[in-house]
């Protein structure tokens, strides 16, 4: 049983514009790789990659993935999975990478542990991911009853909030939490 008040901390507006925007777009191999932003329910934009097999209508099977925040990493954003993704999309796996709110440009650290900003910083993680799988549903090559999640680190425990908290992922992969 769930305790219902503390689930509707990762509520958001469903109906609200994902406001998807296309900065970029790279072919590598078989795989499309489109450079976006959508928006936060929290405030702001989700830097991310999506993706898409270069062949092939779908549907799709989607993967959401989540790197980790392992300080002066250059994986530590987006980049992490990357090549993972594009290696899969030639078997038919569109991908959603993006970058959590630590990881976003004019992020500023609280260090203290047990902070209000860092319990703030995890819900709106959780709700960018959810609004990722709108992202990805509002897609007619993404198969709804194929979508999973992915985590490294910090990540795994997003992953593993997710996992109690909506229902439309098939799938967790949780690395390290």
């Amino acid at each position: 049983a769930q305790d219902e008040e503390l689930v509707r901390h990762f509520d958001y507006d469903v109906k609200a514009p994902l406001e998807l925007k296309m900065v970029g777009t790279e072919k590598r191999g078989e795989a499309t790789i489109y450079d976006i932003t959508y928006a936060s329910p929290k405030g702001g934009v989700v830097p991310s990659y999506l993706v898409v097999p270069a062949k092939g209508k779908g549907p799709f099977a989607a993967v959401i993935w989540r790197h980790w925040y392992w300080t002066n990493s250059e994986m530590r954003n987006r980049k992490q999975f990357l090549d993972e993704a594009v290696a899969l999309a030639p078997a038919g796996v569109v991908s959603l990478l993006t970058d959590g709110p630590i990881a976003r440009p004019g992020y500023v650290a609280d260090n203290d542990p047990l902070s209000e900003k860092r319990n703030a910083d995890k819900v709106q993680q959780v709700i960018d991911m959810r609004r990722g799988v709108d992202l990805l549903l509002a897609r007619k090559d993404v198969d709804p009853k194929r979508i999973a999640f992915v985590g490294h680190s910090y990540n795994a425990s997003v992953g593993a909030t997710l996992s109690g908290v909506d229902r439309r992922f098939k799938a967790f992969v949780l690395m390290a939490g």
